[in-house]
């Protein structure tokens, strides 16, 4: 290593496949520290493909959680492993966390789960490094009054943790939690998503890295749905919501809206039949529809990027 120079060691591993650099990362300390230092993965963040993160059951019956990465240009699968793969924390999740594992959102090639029952935990997990940690309890549930992560329509991106909470000042409205400078942020709802009857619905979700609302409208005439995608340009201030536009109208076999490819176009679940679902893809310019040939359940997407961000492992038992 002290042998070549420095315009030769750091560039070459740039692009090598995260699973070669961790590999490389135990061949000498000199290789360590410039794989693990911030400007080297942070200049790898922009550099590595990207894809669509799809979560699924691989086996209902039995609860067999897993991910599978399509590619970003042809949604081709590329990629398919058991959800912790390779981590301490994966027998742990066979045995604890069957019955109900959802992912929040992912991050910087992080992704975070919500794993239900027994004891309501969160695992942030790169799946890239095969690093996985439990968050601690008290950073989510130390503050009753801003307790977001009790409820199942939240989002992880951006350093952000968001949640759709309910109170008498705000009505229903966006609550996140800023994990770099560790404030609560409230964010109010676009006029045109507050909710007025129970024929409409609010969902948090992801359109590319920024929070998107989807605000799904009923028409019982009709039996259709009509989804309102709206995304936040700013966290906390209620005029940076835009209607990025409207999709519909639906059938009521089609399930909620799963992910977003190539800006606008929609992917939808389609129910199949028993437990599988068909994955779809829409273009709501010209309503043209593409079946995938994804069958797969309960599937959950977002978009992904592989990266060398650490995580601390946790021990395979003294936490449990």
């Amino acid at each position: 290593m002290e042998d070549l120079p420095k315009e030769l060691v750091i560039p070459t591993p740039l692009h090598l496949p995260v699973e070669d650099l961790v590999r490389c990362k135990s061949v000498c300390k000199a290789l360590y520290s410039i794989i693990t230092s911030r400007p080297f993965i942070d200049v790898g963040q922009k550099i590595r493909n990207s894809y669509t993160l799809v979560k699924y059951e691989e086996d209902p019956f039995n609860r067999h959680h897993a991910i599978s990465l399509l590619s970003d240009e042809t949604l081709e699968i590329i990629d398919t492993q058991p959800v912790l793969s390779h981590t301490p924390l994966l027998d742990s999740m066979l045995t604890r966390y069957r019955d109900y594992v959802i992912v929040v959102g992912c991050c910087n090639g992080v992704v975070c789960l919500r794993c239900i029952p027994p004891h309501d935990e969160y695992v942030l997990w790169n799946p890239a490094t095969r690093e996985a940690k439990i968050i601690p309890d008290g950073l989510y549930k130390s503050n009753p009054d801003k307790n977001m992560f009790r409820h199942q329509n939240m989002g992880y991106g951006g350093e952000m943790f968001s949640g759709l909470v309910w109170n008498e000042k705000y009505g229903e409205h966006v609550i996140s939690f800023d994990i770099s400078d560790e404030v609560f942020v409230t964010t109010p709802l676009p006029l045109a998503c507050i909710i007025e009857s129970h024929d409409c619905r609010n969902r948090l979700m992801f359109h590319n890295k920024s929070l998107a609302l989807d605000h799904c409208v009923k028409d019982r005439n009709n039996d259709t749905e009509t989804h309102n995608i709206w995304v936040l340009g700013e966290y906390g201030v209620k005029e940076s919501w835009t209607n990025l536009f409207n999709a519909g109208l639906f059938e009521p076999r089609t399930k909620s809206i799963s992910g977003f490819w190539n800006n606008n176009k929609v992917l939808l679940q389609v129910n199949g039949g028993g437990c599988r679902h068909h994955l779809i893809l829409v273009d709501p310019s010209n309503r043209k529809i593409k079946d995938l040939d994804i069958h797969w359940t309960l599937m959950q997407l977002f978009h992904y990027q592989e990266s060398l961000v650490q995580i601390i492992a946790t021990p395979p038992i003294n936490l449990f």
